[in-house]
């Protein structure tokens, strides 16, 4: 029997609404690809539950102070912070955009 403790792992709206734009850009370019996406992107949810530490710390200061953390997911990013135990997934972004402006609304 397993005892590990586990975070919790919510997305949070706006991840949401990436991961499925994302989803909807692959399918239409590759469907094998947007599978092979939403396998990635299930296998880091479930090593945030049990590890969610392991993600790099942006350089950033802002997003440092802020708690971010990001896990990389093929050529995307996925930025969230651990509170508590709590792990929140706030976004998913391609590691080409000017992901400072996406996270900070501008």
């Amino acid at each position: 029997m397993n005892n590990a403790f586990h975070y919790q792992v919510r997305v949070l709206r706006p991840a949401e609404r990436d991961y499925f734009q994302i989803l909807d850009y692959l399918m239409e370019k590759s469907p094998q690809a947007a599978e092979k996406f939403e396998e990635k992107f299930i296998k880091i949810l479930e090593r945030l539950k049990r590890s969610p530490f392991f993600g790099k710390i942006p350089n950033d200061k802002e997003l440092r102070v802020e708690g971010y953390r990001m896990a990389i997911l093929g050529k995307y990013l996925v930025f969230y912070i651990v509170q508590g135990t709590v792990v929140e997934v706030h976004r998913i972004i391609h590691g080409a955009r000017d992901y400072l402006k996406i996270l900070r609304g501008y």
